[in-house]
């Protein structure tokens, strides 16, 4: 024993009782049904706290957009909520909302922590401590991430196993360091919760999830059509604690022996975090009372705390340095049962949002934002709150309830309004921030009838690909023949793909909106070298009708789309087989890949958050189909083949999730 144990040895171990809500926002509930229980909650909050100074810490979860749902109803009371955060009695997490680090892109939840404490900073301030209660996994650059928001610790438990230590450094590949603390394997932030508080408060047993029904709390629930699928509410709930000592005994135990198996030095956490919970006003008694009848025996000082001073007081009596380290991503999968699980099968719930989260955050990050920083160095204003309005609605989603897909129904249909509003705004500030970079383009090199197509590259990298550009020219300019050159007037191939008279409309100043014109549009496939975050500039120019005598009968590029269903240019060819698969050949490595874009469906029997089979299940796959085949469109630059199927599944499965019924569904692909 070194002289720090030994003079440690004597000195009791201190409990640490860390209170708060882990608020789902969305979940069980809309956003808006949850923002009118979130008044009851934060007005019971104020209300103890403003007469019971005993009552010290309450850590609001969920991200601080709980600040703004509840001022967005409550606003007379911002006074009296920001004088108890500026206390330090009220603490904030960091983030906006908790995302999911591994659906959102790493530059959503840079935004998130950026947007979160700008709202904190300006209701009091958020506490030091990182906490991403269940974000399923950690991405490895998260310490670097945190580092530079000025956040030295985290605490968190998806993602981390029972074998690691309850305290030690991670570090990201920049080597950035952070101290991490982790919850519990078994009732991760709900320790305290469910012994202390079950056991005590409600008089029910450890981890115990039944409701009991008793007449004197006087349950009530609604019985009309509308009405009777929703939860019983209880109007008479005892709110005092039994004072029995063999019963705080027991409870303490339970709470004490799972706390000591992952000691931090002298510190235990006891974490009375459960989803949306309520202040508990009489926890300053009650731990009190468990102090009375426990503290000689386990030897124990329970104390009411808070992520940071949990911080402050391992900082000062541990030497940080010598904790073990860890490095990459933190996203084990082997838990035990119970509450600590990846929960990944959330990855393919309600892939809609998934697809439509991915798209806002492309138009975004890389569509928007760059194009209006380009445009604003040239003269043009940066119209920040416009973006930063559609970042807010985009954050939104990404709680990590939302995002996963694993809500009530109502609460993703009300998503899809907030994907619109996000993309809305990008799209608009993209087209206009395009139309300004694009009258200050030196364009001397186009003759007075000549049209300029330019195409922008917004990523740090070149790149060459063929485009597609859809040009209406107005009747007025007569243009009907032409062809496409580059900035030094070399000939561009391209190719026609339809032409077609439409009328579009004008939008001026000086006129009414959406005054129209005659135009001709035209689909242009056309190949293009951008350099990074750069522009390239093309000409359509007009030209008489080109009549050839003798022309070939194919160009010297041959077509893309082949007979017998391939798909053929000088890197790949695919050949597309009767039943909806394809072959891939790689031409590079000589590789063939056989059989792809096979369709395969098995039972599905569980929820957003887990997938689970039928205990008799099979595979159902489209290998024996036979798919409709048709190649839609061909020419030198691009090649389309459409594949039309019907697989036929089990409808469903029977009410004992035993095995997938006979009647059959069929899905059309």
């Amino acid at each position: 024993m070194d002289e720090r144990e030994a003079a440690g040895s004597d000195r009791k171990l201190i409990m640490h009782v860390i209170s708060g809500t882990h608020w789902d926002r969305e979940w069980r509930y809309t956003a808006e049904q949850s923002k009118v229980r979130l008044l009851s909650l934060l007005d019971d909050l104020i209300e103890i706290m403003e007469k019971k100074p005993s009552f010290r810490y309450f850590i609001l979860d969920g991200g601080t957009v709980v600040l703004d749902d509840y001022l967005s109803v409550r606003p007379e009371r911002r006074d009296r909520l920001v004088k108890l955060i500026e206390a330090g009695r009220i603490h904030l997490v960091s983030f906006y909302t908790l995302p999911d680090m591994f659906i959102v892109c790493g530059e959503a939840v840079v935004r998130n922590l950026l947007y979160g404490r700008r709202v904190g900073a300006a209701h009091g301030g958020c506490m030091k401590a990182g906490y991403t209660a269940t974000s399923y996994g950690q991405n490895l650059q998260m310490p670097q991430i945190y580092r530079g928001f000025g956040i030295e610790s985290i605490i968190f438990y998806r993602g981390l196993t029972k074998h690691q230590p309850p305290c030690f450094r991670w570090r990201s590949p920049d080597g950035s360091e952070i101290l991490t603390f982790r919850c519990f394997d078994f009732v991760t932030r709900t320790n305290w919760f469910f012994t202390v508080h079950q056991m005590v408060v409600l008089g029910k047993g450890i981890r115990d999830l039944e409701y009991h029904y008793k007449a004197e709390e006087a349950p009530v629930h609604l019985c009309d059509p509308d009405g009777y699928e929703l939860e019983f509410q209880l109007l008479r709930e005892n709110r005092d604690f039994r004072k029995d000592p063999e019963l705080i005994r027991k409870a303490f135990k339970a709470c004490f022996d799972m706390a000591a198996a992952q000691p931090i030095g002298r510190h235990l956490l006891g974490l009375n975090m459960e989803d949306n919970q309520k202040p508990y006003e009489f926890l300053p008694e009650l731990i009190e009372e468990v102090n009375k009848v426990c503290g000689a025996e386990f030897s124990c000082k329970v104390v009411q705390s808070s992520f940071d001073d949990l911080l402050k007081a391992v900082r000062e009596e541990i030497p940080v340095e010598e904790l073990p380290q860890w490095e990459g991503e933190l996203r084990h999968t082997a838990v035990e049962p119970g509450f600590n699980a990846l929960l990944g099968d959330v990855n393919s719930s309600r892939v809609n949002l998934k697809i439509l989260n991915e798209r806002t955050e492309t138009a975004l990050i890389h569509l928007a934002e760059p194009l209006a920083l380009l445009a604003a160095l040239q003269g043009r204003e940066y119209p920040r709150l416009n973006l930063e309005e559609a970042w807010r609605f985009l954050l939104l989603n990404h709680a990590h309830d939302s995002i996963c897909g694993a809500a009530v129904d109502q609460a993703h249909e009300d998503m899809l309004f907030r994907f619109s509003q996000a993309r809305g705004v990008a799209e608009e500030v993209t087209r206009r921030s395009l139309e300004h970079l694009a009258g200050l383009i030196d364009t001397e090199a186009a003759g007075p009838e000549d049209l300029t197509l330019i195409v922008f590259n917004t990523l740090p990298f070149p790149r060459e690909e063929t485009v597609e550009a859809i040009v209406d020219i107005p009747e007025a300019h007569g243009i009907e023949y032409f062809d496409i050159v580059d900035a030094e007037g070399a000939a561009v191939p391209y190719v026609l793909t339809a032409r077609e008279p439409v009328r579009q409309r004008m939008s001026t100043e000086l006129d009414c909106n959406a005054i129209e014109f005659d135009a001709v549009r035209h689909r242009i496939l056309f190949p293009v070298s951008v350099p990074p975050f750069g522009y390239t500039t093309f000409f359509l120019k007009k030209r008489p009708p080109r009549y050839v005598p003798h022309p070939a009968p194919r160009s010297d590029r041959p077509l893309v789309g082949r007979e017998r269903a391939i798909l053929e240019n000088e890197l790949l060819k695919i050949t597309v087989n009767s039943n909806g698969t394809f072959d891939l050949e790689v031409k590079e490595t000589g590789k063939t890949y056989r059989g792809l874009h096979l369709l395969a469906d098995n039972g599905e029997i569980g929820f957003p958050h887990m997938s689970k089979r039928p205990v008799y299940d099979f595979t159902v796959t489209s290998g024996g189909c036979r798919a409709g085949v048709a190649l839609v469109e061909t020419n030198e630059l691009r090649g389309t083949i459409r594949v039309d199927l019907v697989l036929e599944v089990p409808k469903d499965a029977d009410r004992e999730g035993l095995r997938r019924n006979e009647e059959k569904a069929a899905i059309p692909v």
